[in-house]
């Protein structure tokens, strides 16, 4: 079982990600956000998609790409770190991406699925990995993080916008 980092692990600001993984089994709670993540995109009404709840927030289509986004570049910070990667990994601009990224032109199943077998190809990826590669830490955007807290920040972050698009997205 992978045990929650300790705060050495990770840079403060990604500590209100971590907060949202419960305590247990994070890969079981993977594979359970993986249902409720795509089960909640795909209950949205067509019309609701492109809805931004504020000007200058992103749409609910532009959050899903969000999270792909994030989830794809956190799952390569934690493959290169477990492999030893000594070299530092640049931060990514997540406004840069997605306005370049045109989330709002894909259809929702299209970006549904894409999660689905980025989130299966990240829990083979992270299925491999032994208890040394989970402590090895790198560096990205000028922080370290170990690969152990990249899991639990990939499951914290998708939980993150699971709360935001319920909370104020879906409750207009």
């Amino acid at each position: 079982m992978i045990t929650k980092p300790s705060d050495a692990e990770y840079p403060d600001f990604y500590s209100r990600y971590i907060a949202l993984v419960p305590d247990g089994d994070v890969f079981k709670f993977l594979k359970k956000q993986k249902r409720m993540f795509t089960a909640l995109i795909d209950s949205i009404p067509e019309d609701k998609l492109m809805y931004s709840y504020a000007e200058g927030k992103w749409t609910i289509k532009q959050v899903v790409g969000h999270v792909i986004d994030t989830e794809r570049v956190m799952a390569y910070r934690a493959l290169v770190f477990s492999r030893g990667e000594r070299q530092a990994i640049p931060g990514f601009d997540e406004n840069d991406y997605v306005e370049k990224a045109s989330f709002n032109k894909k259809d929702i199943q299209d970006l549904i699925q894409e999660f689905v077998k980025l989130r299966e190809s990240n829990m083979a990826l992270i299925q491999n990995f032994s208890s040394d590669m989970m402590e090895r830490k790198g560096n990205a955007n000028d922080f370290l993080f170990s690969v152990r807290a990249i899991i639990y920040i990939i499951a914290g972050h998708v939980e993150h916008h699971i709360n935001v698009i319920k909370n104020k997205y879906l409750c207009q």
